[in-house]
């Protein structure tokens, strides 16, 4: 780690943007974007001087980070920490197309910020990638003419930009982020037991597939967020009745519309009928 070197300036040519030194200190450190080369200009493994944020739009390069190769196509994104090292590299003649920003302060919402010395591998909807190309030319824009309200303006992109990543996201590669959404997820559970569609609305809460949502709680119970739903369930079930409520008035706060059905739920789970006051 020590004999890498802090890198900003790309080499000549490729599109981008080195913030200027000004009277004000300004968020944003630099700007990349346009079609990249890296088989013929690899960007060696390198520091950055801020928490880096990139994004493929166009083409298959290899991310370099730490002592990983990460083959990347259009949707590919990565946050990265100030401490961990990057690269790029491609095959020969292959060209693609990215978005780079370097910001000073780390990602403003928690789900996105890797460790000082981490990253994060993110995949994101192509379909939805125009929302972050928007707001990087907003960004150019805002350098381009800055002003006393420039800083201010910038602060308010990295706000932003972090919402529509998350809103343009399919689920991450990390430990770190599947251990989050999984207390998330029950979290959201918890607070949601009246919920007819747990999985399909849980998956748009949390910003994944419900193939990944699957795969985010069998990797911590061994089975599918159906079953964690309906285990909450049954517990609530349980602690009302031991309170003494009625029976139809828990089926009610459990979101059964016919106390029958809640009496089904609660004979399948405990095998004995529910019981309490009149």
């Amino acid at each position: 780690m020590s004999q890498l070197k802090r890198v900003l300036n790309p080499p000549s040519g490729r599109r981008s943007f080195k913030v200027p030194t000004s009277k004000q200190t300004l968020p944003l450190e630099y700007l990349g974007w346009g079609l990249r080369r890296f088989g013929e200009e690899p960007v060696p493994l390198s520091l950055n001087f801020g928490w880096v944020y990139a994004v493929v739009l166009e083409g298959k390069p290899t991310l370099l980070v730490k002592d990983e190769r990460v083959a990347c196509n259009p949707g590919t994104a990565a946050t990265i920490g100030l401490e961990c090292p990057i690269g790029w590299e491609d095959i020969e003649g292959a060209q693609s197309k990215i978005l780079v920003w370097i910001w000073d302060k780390p990602p403003t919402i928690e789900r996105l910020r890797p460790a000082l010395n981490g990253w994060q591998r993110w995949n994101l909807v192509e379909q939805k990638l125009d929302s972050l190309d928007r707001i990087h030319r907003e960004c150019r824009q805002e350098l381009a003419a800055s002003d006393d309200y420039t800083a201010d303006a910038l602060e308010g992109c990295q706000r932003r930009l972090d919402v529509a990543w998350l809103r343009s996201g399919v689920g991450t590669a990390t430990t770190q982020q599947f251990e989050t959404r999984y207390e998330s997820g029950l979290n959201w559970m918890r607070h949601n037991l009246k919920s007819r569609h747990p999985v399909a609305e849980l998956s748009v809460y949390l910003g994944v597939s419900e193939a990944t949502l699957q795969r985010i709680f069998k990797r911590h119970t061994g089975e599918g967020p159906l079953v964690a739903f309906q285990s909450l369930k049954a517990q609530e079930a349980e602690r009302l009745l031991a309170e003494g409520h009625s029976v139809k008035s828990v089926a009610w706060h459990l979101g059964y519309q016919h106390p029958n059905d809640f009496t089904r739920f609660y004979k399948k789970t405990f095998n004995r009928a529910p019981s309490g006051r009149k």
